[in-house]
Parts: structure tokens; C-alpha cells; sequence
């Protein structure tokens, strides 16, 4: 190595290889470049965007199940508060509970409803005060007698 001032000590190709090589491998750190920006700023979120929104799903529809069922019991109920033979079915079993009640022993008729329900009974289903029977068959407990056959 013989440094002598008449050689010279810059390389050949100088600023102008850089830029060469540079603008040469543009297309390979642009990509790379565009990808990170991808991956940082724009898939990370949407992944943790998707993650909830798949949690909320999952969520929700527990609750549309929940909500329907609660939908169709009250659709059956209303359906039967509807019907007369339910009502009258009703009636009967409070009848023949009243007296029972009254001294205190647990009723022992179960009218079909269900027993979840708290509901008040009495008012939906007699709006006018009871009457009592006209004749023996009026309530629909006793067949009508044949005297005189």
C-alpha cells in the first residue's frame, strides 16, 4: 500500500453508486416499507377489531336465543289467557282450592300453568263477581239426573 498524494483516495464510483444502488433496490424496500405500514398501523387493529366483534357475536346471539324463548312462552301464555277452556279449567281449580286456602292446607290441584309465574289470577279471570250455580249441572261437575226414565 503506498500512499502517495497522487493517487486518489475516493472511490470510483462515489455518491452517484449509492443512488444507483438505491433507486436498483427501490422496489424491494417500497414493498417491504408498504407491508410494515400493513402490518403496524392496519392489520393489528383489525385483528383486535375482529376478535371483539366475534366475542360480541357470540354474545349476542346467547341473548337473541334467550330473548326468543322468553318470546314464545309469553306467546303460549297469552294464547291460553285466551282460550275459554283454559279459563274455565282456571276458574274451576280456584273453586275448588278456595276453601282449602282458607284453613290454611297447601292446594292440591295443579292447574297446568306454570308455577314460576306469579300471576294474579283472580282479576284476569273473573271480571265480574262470581254467581252461584243456577242448577246442579251449571258448573259442569255433575251430570244432569234422569228421574223419571
Amino acid at each position: 500500500m503506498n500512499l502517495s498524494p497522487t493517487i486518489p483516495v475516493a472511490p470510483k464510483g462515489g455518491s452517484k453508486g449509492l443512488l444507483r444502488v438505491l433507486i436498483a433496490w427501490a422496489p424491494v424496500w417500497i414493498t417491504f416499507a408498504v407491508l410494515g405500514q400493513v402490518a403496524l398501523l392496519g392489520l393489528r387493529p383489525a385483528m383486535a377489531e375482529r376478535r371483539k366483534l366475534a366475542e360480541a357475536q357470540t354474545l349476542l346471539r346467547a341473548r337473541i336465543e334467550r330473548e326468543e324463548k322468553q318470546a314464545a312462552e309469553l306467546e303460549r301464555l297469552q294464547r291460553a289467557q285466551n282460550d275459554p277452556i283454559f279459563l274455565e279449567r282456571e276458574r274451576r281449580v280456584l273453586r275448588a282450592t278456595k276453601p282449602a286456602r282458607d284453613e290454611g292446607a297447601a292446594p292440591e290441584a295443579n292447574s297446568g300453568a306454570d308455577s314460576d309465574l306469579d300471576l294474579p289470577v283472580d282479576s284476569a279471570l273473573d271480571p265480574k263477581p262470581a254467581t252461584p250455580p243456577t242448577s246442579p249441572n251449571a258448573d259442569g261437575d255433575a251430570p244432569p239426573s234422569r228421574e223419571g226414565s
